[in-house]
């Protein structure tokens, strides 16, 4: 799968193959009083607060290498 070009390289191509593992995925904004802390990958109502990132793009990311290790693991 390509690498998309430009400042949000890499964010389709994880986002993607996170979400073929499991659809249920979805990544917001975690925000504190007046501002963004960052972006969180979560599974339903289950946050992921080991793949935050400051940006949706490395939450993406960390959780598509969480994924990868989990498979490996089993």
């Amino acid at each position: 799968m390509a690498f998309q070009k430009g400042p949000g390289e890499g964010y389709m191509s994880a986002k993607t193959r996170c979400l073929a593992s499991n659809p249920r995925l979805f990544c917001e904004q975690k925000h504190a009083t007046h501002h963004i802390t960052g972006y969180v990958v979560y599974d339903g109502d289950y946050d992921h607060p080991e793949v935050s990132a400051g940006s949706a793009r490395d939450a993406w990311n960390k959780m598509l290498l969480k994924i990868g290790i989990e498979e490996e693991s089993i």
